[in-house]
């Protein structure tokens, strides 16, 4: 037994070439990592399709505000008939706030005063046999009512009247 062979590749003692890990480097010689040009082009493909997005997702929302607006006013007709069979008249007022006490007894669900698009609801009525709810879409200002020609039109208005939808977007 004599000394070890410092020369050894077995050699006990570390030298500071093995202690570092070498680094490597990608196939065609270069650093590794993305480039410039690589990242812009990448950020440029992410805007494209956000910009493609986000209108879609506009229209989405818009129309599932449709929705829920001519959910409610489902509600509200059913409410009104249901008033109707019990005093034998709808109420008489100005605004869905103002018949709101007539109304809540005949409704399971929580009272709908407000479209989606966060507007009072329209409502008239001869007091008699005739009513119309009236949503005025997302502008909130009466105009023009709504029809499948213009569904995607949503500043449009929705009007439910005795007990069917007059202007809709179907």
């Amino acid at each position: 037994m004599g000394l070890p062979n410092m020369t050894s590749p077995f050699s006990p003692v570390l030298t500071h070439a093995r202690m570092r890990p070498r680094r490597r480097s990608s196939e065609s010689g270069g650093a590794c990592g993305f480039s410039l040009i690589e990242l812009l082009i990448v950020v440029a493909i992410i805007g494209i399709l956000t910009a493609i997005s986000i209108p879609a997702l506009d229209t989405a929302i818009q129309k599932s505000r449709q929705r829920a607006t001519m959910s409610d006013m489902r509600t509200l007709a059913n409410a009104l008939h249901a008033y109707l069979v019990d005093e034998g008249h709808f109420p008489v007022g100005a605004s869905m706030a103002a018949i709101k006490p007539f109304l809540v007894p005949h409704i399971t669900k929580v009272f709908p005063s407000r479209d989606a698009w966060k507007t009072d609801f329209g409502y008239a009525t001869n007091g008699q046999s005739e009513y119309t709810i009236e949503s005025y879409g997302a502008d909130g200002l009466p105009g023009a009512n709504i029809s499948f020609a213009t569904r995607f039109d949503f500043n449009r208005d929705i009007v439910h009247s005795d007990g069917r939808f007059a202007a809709t977007p179907d």
